[in-house]
């Protein structure tokens, strides 16, 4: 039973990479079955076919990210503290599974119509209630973002994706990114705004 699940696991592990370095229509089933070390049946024996694959590591990885998005984006009665929590949980998840975190930007910009990004989609469209509901409440206590909430998560959840693909990036690790900078900076123009 054990060696069943790892190699479910090392199938979509490697999958999760070859699609984050290729995108997910740049990535055949026999690529994903030479770097995984199996055979073609194996795979389709686990998942089906390729858009199982991606089915399951929406599942898998997809969920677990939403969750922790979730989790960090419960609104605490303290704007920039919050802010800075689903940045810096965003952040650490990004760091913790990065080529994830690359299949996932990659799928939020590929083609409306594209077999993935439809995959992808309804993981998408929750990630973004989580974030309108978290500016729903802040709206409560900061009136300059009421009925502009689904601009500010927008903007805010595109800013996140951007500064946590930023983090990945070789030169930046370098450069020391201060992500309490990027916070500030958007809620001074939501309460200068």
């Amino acid at each position: 039973m054990e060696k069943t699940s790892d190699t479910k696991d090392v199938i979509l592990q490697k999958s999760i990479c070859l699609f984050a370095a290729k995108g997910y229509d740049g990535v055949g089933v026999q690529e994903i079955c030479s770097a995984a070390k199996i055979t073609k049946p194996t795979l389709y024996y686990y998942f089906n076919n390729k858009a199982g694959l991606l089915q399951a590591i929406v599942a898998t990885k997809g969920h677990d990210f939403l969750n922790c998005i979730a989790l960090a984006a419960q609104f605490s009665g303290d704007f920039i503290f919050s802010l800075n929590t689903i940045i810096n949980s965003c952040a650490h998840f990004a760091q913790e599974n990065p080529d994830f975190f690359r299949l996932h930007c990659t799928l939020q910009t590929a083609s409306p119509n594209s077999e993935a990004a439809q995959q992808y989609l309804p993981l998408s469209q929750t990630i973004d209630e989580v974030y309108l509901n978290f500016f729903k409440k802040s709206s409560e206590q900061i009136g300059n973002m009421r009925s502009k909430e689904i601009i500010f998560s927008r903007m805010f959840r595109q800013i996140v994706d951007s500064a946590c693909l930023d983090l990945l990036s070789e030169s930046t690790r370098k450069k020391n990114i201060h992500l309490q900078a990027i916070v500030h900076a958007f809620a001074y123009g939501v309460v200068s705004g």
